[in-house]
């Protein structure tokens, strides 16, 4: 993929959960902050990433650094 985008198995790899965690976490974002699919498949944005980290950080027991 892109430098700027990013499928779920990317981040999740990146932030070392599993892709069910991200789609968690995404089916948790406002409608406003849903990432867009392509196919069926989403892909990423960097604002799309930082959606997620916000809240995957705010449920985090750790104070994990996100990318």
């Amino acid at each position: 993929m892109s430098e700027n985008l990013k499928t779920i198995r990317e981040l999740a790899e990146e932030l070392g959960v599993s892709k069910q965690r991200i789609q968690q976490i995404i089916t948790n974002l406002s409608p406003s902050k849903t990432p867009n699919k392509e196919g069926n498949r989403y892909i990423l944005n960097s604002r799309d990433v930082h959606n997620i980290c916000l809240l995957y950080t705010s449920d985090a027991a750790d104070d994990m650094q996100c990318v």
